[in-house]
Formats: C-alpha cells, sequence, structure tokens
C-alpha cells in the first residue's frame, strides 16, 4: 500500500513539475505548428521556455518580442515569405501568432 501511495505522489509531483515548467495554455498553438512543421512539441515548448519562461509581453532589452523571442524585423519578413497571415496583420505578442512565426523561422 505504502508503494502505491509514494508511486502516486511521484506521479502528481511529475505532473505538477511538467505543467509549472510547460503551461498548458500554449498546447493549442504548439499542437498546430506540429502538424504544420513537423517539429516536436518537446522543441517548441523548451524553445519557449528557454526564450522567455512562457512570458507572452517578454521584451528583451535588443527588441526581440514575444514567447519565442522574434526580433520585428525577421518577423515581418519570414510573414512574408511564406504568406503566414495573408488576411491581417499579425501581432508577436499573441501567442499564436509568435509561435507560428517563430517555428516558421526555425523550419528555414
Amino acid at each position: 500500500m505504502k508503494k502505491i501511495i509514494l508511486l502516486f505522489i511521484l506521479i502528481a509531483v511529475s505532473y505538477l513539475t511538467f505543467l509549472w515548467y510547460f503551461p498548458v495554455k500554449y498546447m493549442d498553438a504548439v499542437n498546430e505548428e506540429t502538424e504544420l512543421t513537423g517539429i516536436e512539441p518537446s522543441v517548441i515548448l523548451s524553445w519557449i521556455k528557454a526564450e522567455s519562461s512562457f512570458r507572452e509581453q517578454a521584451l528583451s532589452r535588443k527588441g526581440a518580442v514575444g514567447l519565442m523571442q522574434v526580433m520585428p524585423d525577421t518577423a515581418k519578413w519570414i510573414a512574408q515569405k511564406y504568406k503566414l497571415f495573408p488576411n491581417r496583420e499579425y501581432n508577436l505578442y499573441n501567442y499564436h501568432d509568435n509561435i507560428r512565426i517563430g517555428m516558421a523561422y526555425f523550419k528555414y
């Protein structure tokens, strides 16, 4: 019985640790980019964690913006090159747009 309780505690702690480091809020955009680019979700989540610690409003001293810390000039170039947003303007502070541009640049 003690082993089962310890196993349950270990699983619960592991799950809570995962949620702390990789917020579920961004999984819809991550899964969509996984389908489009074939890049593993763990790569995308790790990049976001390293670049911005999952802060959508992150802004570096050099001017990189958002979750994936994309430079505005790079975002403009990638969005035009791959026609990522043909019917609207993108917003680098929008997590979905930022992930789409960041992964297109990564794939490039």
